[in-house]
């Protein structure tokens, strides 16, 4: 896996990393930068599910600056255009340019990805998704996987109900697709049980909003996201992305309403 992940404190985990020079810090609005502890960051707030041109639009902000490293701090919106503008750093051209299977020629800045919900796994993936007007499109390439993950328990802390449970399902599906495509193997499968389980183990805390769900929940997260990296995911994820992008239906929802269905026509056609 090329992303080195870590435990614990973003601020501490942040001094650690030795970062040197200007930072761009990608996150929601409502997040403060005095969290990364870092002196030179310009910030730059992601909408919620930013659109094609939304990351063009941020690009046209920022492009004409020098950054040497990026951290990202958020759901997988917030990770995923992060990814984005760290390899348009190096690669330059235009977003839509990525969209695809390995179209990123060079590697992208260092980014630090650090997620605020445990759903998307987007903090070890070589995936970004991007919002079109018909379909959510993924850019896919080993050149995006963060070189960092920070896992931060502390920042999933009081999620509320409705994207705790989305976000959850989104994650449980990573594994439940990965296990079951062509692309799977026994090391794979190691992955998707152990995300399954934490899944099972943490939800019903992580409802609650304590602090040992929270944990066993961002662990899932963090396997489903190794497990589509490794595998892949399936239908639910497939059909997911066209019902989100046309209807502005959560994707975690979309997973939901998709897996059952799904389960019963794998079983009935494996």
């Amino acid at each position: 896996m090329r992303t080195k992940v870590l435990f614990g404190s973003v601020r501490e985990n942040l001094s650690g990393l030795g970062l040197r020079g200007r930072g761009l810090l990608c996150c929601r609005r409502s997040l403060g930068q005095e969290i990364t502890g870092q002196p030179d960051l310009c910030r730059l707030a992601i909408s919620p599910e930013p659109t094609l041109d939304d990351i063009r639009s941020y690009w046209q902000r920022i492009k004409g600056e020098e950054f040497d490293y990026v951290i990202a701090i958020g759901g997988g919106s917030v990770l995923d255009t992060a990814k984005i503008l760290a390899a348009l750093m190096t690669n330059g051209g235009d977003p839509a340019d990525f969209i695809g299977e390995e179209r990123i020629a060079r590697d992208m800045k260092t980014l630090v990805a650090v997620p605020t919900t445990h759903g998307s796994g987007s903090e070890v993936t070589k995936y970004a998704v991007v919002k079109l007007e018909d379909a959510k499109h993924s850019v896919v390439s080993e050149k995006i996987c963060p070189h960092f993950a920070i896992i931060d328990v502390d920042l999933v802390m009081g999620l509320p109900r409705d994207l705790t449970l989305y976000t959850s399902i989104d994650a449980l599906c990573h594994s439940v697709e990965s296990y079951l495509t062509r692309f799977s193997n026994p090391l794979v499968d190691v992955v998707c049980e152990a995300g399954i389980r934490s899944f099972f183990e943490g939800l019903d805390g992580a409802m609650e909003d304590r602090r040992d769900g929270r944990e066993r929940m961002m662990l899932c997260s963090l396997l489903g996201g190794m497990a589509i990296t490794w595998g892949q995911a399936y239908l639910v994820h497939a059909l997911s992305h066209v019902l989100g992008a046309r209807l502005n239906v959560p994707h975690g929802m979309a997973n939901a309403v998709l897996l059952p269905g799904f389960l019963r026509f794998f079983h009935g056609h494996p």
